[in-house]
């Protein structure tokens, strides 16, 4: 099993590219998803087993388990890659972060207003488009 980091693919407001091909030039360009997994890994694995063990216990206590037993921790694994968005967590990580558009505080999109002056969130729906999930391979 591997734990997948990932987006909903939808189309980006203003843009031609949906929001699959913004992950991946943000990935290739300043590894987020590579810089996340590395400095959350003692978290993201607590998440898993810890989400894994109520499953458990809810089996042995004779509930149902769930479709997927390791929602609860890949839920608290992806608020944890938004809120470091939110509170520019990956500022400094790599070259370039912050971007130049957050240190200006200006969209992409003419006419529009930054939602944040974080990196990574112009409009927000990169950031709301983000899911974790466990890949049986």
């Amino acid at each position: 099993m591997k734990l997948a980091l990932g987006i909903v693919d939808i189309p980006e407001i203003g843009s031609d590219i949906g929001t699959h091909d913004l992950a991946m030039i943000l990935e290739k360009k300043y590894g987020i998803f590579s810089t996340f997994a590395k400095v959350n890994a003692p978290f993201i694995a607590q998440q898993l087993t810890k989400s894994l063990t109520n499953q458990v216990s809810n089996m042995l206590a004779g509930r149902k388990p769930s479709a997927d037993p390791f929602a609860e921790g890949t839920d608290k694994i992806t608020r944890r890659f938004q809120d470091m968005l939110n509170e520019k967590g990956f500022n400094n990580t790599a070259p370039g972060i912050p971007t130049l558009m957050a240190l200006m505080n200006k969209s992409r999109i003419k006419n529009a207003r930054r939602r944040s002056t974080a990196s990574f969130i112009d409009q927000g729906v990169f950031q709301s488009q983000l899911r974790t999930w466990v890949r049986k391979e």
